[in-house]
């Protein structure tokens, strides 16, 4: 019960911080409670129908990016943070591979729209970025019509819809630690066709996981893809 109420109160916070950024951003109130409240619950609404297209501020974009990563991570992180347990924070894994698979998708398609001559390179930084996080975890702001984008950069942005957040956070998909396990599996099986005697235990976090996480955690991304 504590935790949760922690959790809440942090959650809160965290709102209440963002409205408070996006007011001296230059925002009025309303947009700003507008945004603040779907960034947080990773829902993606916008006040204009093109997204952030219309919020030709670039303090916006930013605003939006720090809070739509601080959504799609753990909320335990937060917790832990505020109770002082700076040790559990970084035998966590998730969010290194969470922000590893967001920080080499954004330079794939910063490098693909800047050498395909779509846009110039400040351009391509900062909407590869916003585009990344957006659709990473699972927003779906826009800040450009990523519809005419180059298709190697559109493969990847659908990739990641399906990777989606941490564990624990506000925003959808598979998961990263669903989706690490996956890749792990993977190479578990690799490794047996190779040296069918050997023994691969797959951990997370430095833990075993058992034989009925695993299998958990196939069976959701089957019916998942289902």
């Amino acid at each position: 019960k504590e935790s949760a109420m922690m959790i809440l109160l942090i959650y809160v916070i965290l709102t209440a911080v963002e409205v408070a950024l996006l007011l001296l951003a230059g925002l009025p109130i309303f947009q700003a409670l507008n945004l603040a409240l779907a960034t947080m619950a990773t829902g993606g609404f916008s006040y204009y129908h093109d997204s952030l297209i219309s919020f030709r501020a670039v303090y916006v974009g930013i605003i939006s990016i720090v809070f739509m990563l601080i959504a799609s991570m753990n909320f335990s992180l937060y917790y832990k943070i505020w109770r002082g347990d700076w040790a559990s924070v970084r035998q966590d894994s998730e969010h290194r591979y969470y922000l590893l698979i967001l920080t080499t998708a954004a330079a794939l398609i910063c490098g693909n729209l800047y050498f395909s001559g779509y846009m110039d390179f400040n351009g391509a930084l900062r909407h590869s970025i916003l585009q990344v996080v957006s659709i990473g975890s699972t927003t779906g702001y826009a800040s450009d019509d990523y519809n005419n984008w180059p298709s190697f950069s559109r493969s990847v942005l659908l990739m990641l819809m399906f990777i989606g957040g941490c564990s624990g956070s506000t925003a959808g998909g598979i998961k990263v630690s669903r989706f690490v396990i996956l890749l792990k599996m993977i190479r578990r099986e690799i490794s047996h066709i190779v040296h069918p005697r050997s023994v691969n235990l797959i951990k997370l976090d430095g833990c075993k996981v058992d034989e009925d996480s695993i299998r958990s955690v196939m069976g959701f991304i089957i019916l998942y893809a289902l």
